[in-house]
């Protein structure tokens, strides 16, 4: 009996392609672009709903928690701050921010 294990396990490997078992009909690539799109697309629609959310929110909050927010991410260092008044845009912008407060 002539049995090598190596052709049989090739022949069995042939069948099997042949039969298309085990073989992929589509191509990683395209899948791997098609996954990043599909993640790429989940992350705009995400941002998206959430500027609109903040948007909407930002309508209805009251202004007392408007300015609040405001006065915390406005702070200004005192270094800064003397060199912000020094420049001549500074003095026209707080005229025109003080016409409009009035």
């Amino acid at each position: 009996m002539n049995h090598n294990p190596k052709n049989s396990f090739e022949a069995r490997q042939r069948a099997l392609i042949e039969d298309n078992i085990n073989v992929s009909k589509t191509n990683e690539v395209k899948d791997l672009f098609i996954l990043l799109a599909g993640v790429i697309a989940i992350i705009f629609v995400l941002i998206f709903s959430f500027d609109l959310c903040a948007s909407i929110y930002i309508d209805k909050m009251p202004y007392t928690s408007q300015s609040k927010i405001e006065e915390t991410l406005e702070y200004i260092p005192q270094n800064d701050l003397k060199i912000l008044q020094n420049h001549k845009e500074y003095s026209r912008i707080e005229k025109i921010k003080n016409n409009i407060i009035q």
